[in-house]
This record gives C-alpha cells, structure tokens and sequence, in this order.
C-alpha cells in the first residue's frame, strides 16, 4: 500500500469552493482528485471502530485460541470455570480489518489512477471523525480545509438548499462552526498534514494560494490551466466589513432560532482561522 497512503482530502462546508480548488489541484501532472461520495466514509468510520475499538479486540483476544478448533471442525470443550469462552471467536485480527477497510477505500477512490499518481477526493459531509479514520488507514495522508467567508455560505446554502427554512438554515450555521472548530483542532495539534485554505484568498491573490498550495503538496500546476479555471469566477464579492454584526443581521432576517452567543463565537473563530489561511506552509514530506 505505500504507493496509495498518501491520499490528499479536502473538506469544506457546502457552497464554500471545494469543487474550485479541486479543480485547480487537477492541474497537477501528480494528483488525481475525485469529487463526492454521499459522505459514506461516516458509516464506514463506525464499522471501523466496531471491529478495532479496545472491547472488540480485548474480546476476540481471548477467544483467539479457538479459532483453529472452528476451522478444523473440531468440538469446542470448555473448561470448567473458566472466565473466556468462544463467544468472540474469529479468523480476523486488528491486522487483518486495517487491511481490508484501506483495500476497499483504496479500490472505490483510487480507481483508474495510474501509478505513480496521488489519489484522492473533496466531500462537503465530513466534519469530524472521518478525518482521524482517514489517518489511520493513509498516515502520509494530507488534508486541505478550505474555507469561506460564512455570510456567503449561509446565503448561498439559504437560497439554493434550506430554501429559507430557518430550523434548516440554524442546522447549517451550527454544522459550520462545527467545522471551524475540527480545523481549530486540527492548528492547536500543530498538524503538519493540514494546510488552511480559503476560498475568497484564491481569487483576491491566485498566485499565492497557488504556490502555498505547491508547497504543501510537493507538486506544480499547470498555470494556464488554472487561469482558464478562474477565469470563470464572477466578480468576487465584497467581504463583510464586520462579519459578527453581517451575522447578526442574516440571523435576524431569517429569523434564525439560535443563540446570539453561537453567532458570535462562529464570527471570532472564523476571523481567527483565516490568518491560517496566509501563513506559509512546510514542504511536502
């Protein structure tokens, strides 16, 4: 598996320019991002930690001595008082469900990548465990978490998704400072796998974002390609002079039913991260 464990993952809220910047990572010879999957790596997560989690393990340990009694056909004969019986017995290890979990990752996500190329794909569905089952199965993984100014995702999600439901849209907002804090995780371990992206950053200064992100993955891009690519951008949007009080207001007229203090804590974070998004990055290792 060496040549397939190091996956590069990005992961952004909806409406905040994952497909963008997955796009322009595609314009490197060395890299072949996909796009979604329907989040199905969150089911696959539990099932994961079903079979490895300290219980199971403990549990199959101990029967472990009657697994070649069951593959030879053999009766099991228990002990008189003992503690452990065959009631977790397996042909299975640890081992074994690391393998097969990355073999079926690496089959469904890294399909018809040629050798020698980087696979890997975007999803705006995860937010939380995924990523550290991600560095479980892949250690040389690297993640890219993009960010974007949250008034523009909340209006944008608002009008095309929630339809401008405010129980919906209140879901949404609390998702998102869900988010900002996996990504505040992530800055305070000192990561080195995670490089901070932002959305508005790629179309105020491109060549910047764009060596960063060279940088951080160990690659080039075509840049003809990528001006091709933002070319199509509209006019980017005016970011908010206060974001915190452009929040309020979009709660307000949405008639959000949320806590003034999310809202402001959502504004504080997320001018907090965004100086992660300018700050230089290590060398791809």
């Amino acid at each position: 598996m060496s040549d397939r464990d190091n996956p590069v993952i990005i992961m952004a809220m909806g409406r905040s320019g994952s497909t963008l910047l997955m796009r322009l990572i595609n314009c490197s010879p060395d890299i072949m991002v996909w796009g979604e999957h329907n989040g199905f790596l969150t089911a696959f997560g539990r099932a994961f930690h079903a079979l490895t989690c300290t219980f199971a393990t403990d549990c199959m340990r101990n029967s472990e001595r009657f697994t070649e009694v069951v593959l030879n056909q053999q009766p099991i004969i228990l002990s008189r008082g003992e503690r452990w019986s065959c009631e977790w017995v397996n042909a299975f290890t640890k081992s074994d469900v690391l393998s097969a979990f990355r073999k079926l990752i690496v089959d469904l996500l890294a399909r018809r990548v040629p050798e020698g190329v980087r696979w890997g794909f975007k999803e705006i569905r995860y937010h939380g465990e995924e990523i550290e089952l991600l560095r479980t199965l892949f250690p040389r993984a690297q993640f890219i978490l993009l960010l974007r100014n949250p008034v523009h995702v909340l209006q944008s999600i608002s009008r095309h998704f929630t339809r401008g439901d405010p129980k919906r849209t209140m879901q949404t907002m609390l998702r998102y400072l869900d988010f900002l804090a996996l990504v505040q995780k992530q800055l305070e371990h000192k990561r080195q796998d995670v490089l901070v992206s932002h959305y508005e950053l790629l179309l105020e200064s491109p060549e910047e974002q764009l060596s960063r992100l060279e940088q951080f993955l160990g690659t080039s891009f075509a840049r003809p390609n990528c001006e091709a690519i933002l070319s199509e951008r509209k006019k980017l949007r005016e970011p908010p002079a206060d974001v915190h009080s452009e929040l309020a207001a979009f709660v307000e007229t949405s008639r959000l039913p949320i806590d003034p203090g999310k809202v402001l804590v959502l504004a504080d974070q997320y001018r907090t991260l965004l100086n992660a998004a300018r700050t230089p990055q290590t060398v791809a290792t």
